[in-house]
């Protein structure tokens, strides 16, 4: 598990981001870091929240069923990894770049807040 997460930072660390006016490619370096940000912070909470679950703490903001489901909880982080991919390329044909990168940022924010306050639990 740790060697995946090392290579999704590393991935995303090797991209150089491209200073392109206007008009840029929807998988440009700066998307690609976003999504595997995001990909690797879903990848962070999954894990946190099992490492909560093993310590007998319980999830509040999603259902038992699902958490206690590690396929299905590895499905539904991905298909929201997706998801924001999907968000992003619609606002990216639409011309709003900057709403098509903000919603990467902010997923990627939230996840790894939430990824980072499961590990601070003892």
């Amino acid at each position: 598990m740790k060697k995946y997460i090392v290579m999704l930072f590393f991935l995303a660390s090797t991209c150089s981001p491209q200073d392109l006016p206007g008009e840029h490619s929807f998988f440009d370096a700066k998307n690609i870091s976003l999504f595997a940000a995001v990909a690797g912070s879903r990848l962070l909470d999954v894990h946190s929240t099992s490492r909560c679950l093993k310590a007998r703490y319980y999830e509040t903001q999603l259902p038992p069923s699902l958490v206690s489901n590690k396929p299905a909880f590895i499905g539904y982080s991905f298909a929201l990894a997706g998801l924001n991919m999907q968000a992003a390329y619609i606002l990216h044909k639409t011309h709003h770049h900057k709403l098509e990168r903000a919603i990467s940022v902010a997923h990627f924010g939230a996840v790894a807040a939430t990824a980072g306050r499961n590990y601070s639990i003892p």
